[in-house]
């Protein structure tokens, strides 16, 4: 038993808070009163805690994408402004599910990023895209790197070969 030196009553060890700094290795108010004091500090500092969250969210986000390689895995972009990461077995509805329970608020990807660190960056069910293979692999069923890839495999030598933009066929009429 521990005695919460906010509200001043007595709680088992586990309603508190693990505090490496401390002596005891818990922090000095049980989760309750925590709680409660991180609430009125987003509060009073809303302008600060949201440019806190969007950095800690962008830094998640970074280290997720380097975890998981850092390009795409289908043509292989790396500009970090444009990499999603995709559920390789299209189950990403049942992931969100259940992180986000019928009713409860979605806030930020922090619960989404901090699975796939835990998961140890698990390659079998994640990858990264850019946003277009991905937005092509959902509307599509398949990315169009893929489908080029294909396609110009059986049409080479069927192609006609122009060496220069002189060479291009183009109506002359045109004006």
């Amino acid at each position: 038993m521990k005695r919460c030196t906010e509200c001043r009553q007595e709680f088992p060890l586990t309603s508190f808070c693990k505090n490496r700094s401390r002596p005891d290795n818990l922090h000095h108010t049980c989760r309750t009163c925590a709680v409660k004091r991180q609430r009125a500090y987003v509060a009073k500092n809303r302008g600060k805690y949201r440019i806190y969250a969007r950095k800690y969210l962008q830094r998640l986000r970074y280290r997720v994408i380097s975890g998981l390689g850092g390009a795409c895995a289908c043509c292989g972009e790396s500009n970090l402004a444009f990499m999603t990461i995709d559920h390789v077995q299209n189950d990403g509805a049942n992931e969100r599910k259940r992180l986000y329970p019928a009713g409860q608020k979605r806030s930020g990807d922090a619960r989404f990023y901090m699975g796939i660190i835990r998961a140890g960056f698990d390659l079998r069910r994640y990858q990264v895209l850019y946003w277009n293979c991905n937005a092509a692999k959902q509307f599509s069923h398949g990315c169009p790197h893929q489908k080029v890839i294909s396609l110009i495999g059986p049409l080479q030598g069927h192609l006609p070969a122009y060496q220069s933009q002189d060479a291009i066929p183009c109506d002359s009429n045109q004006g």
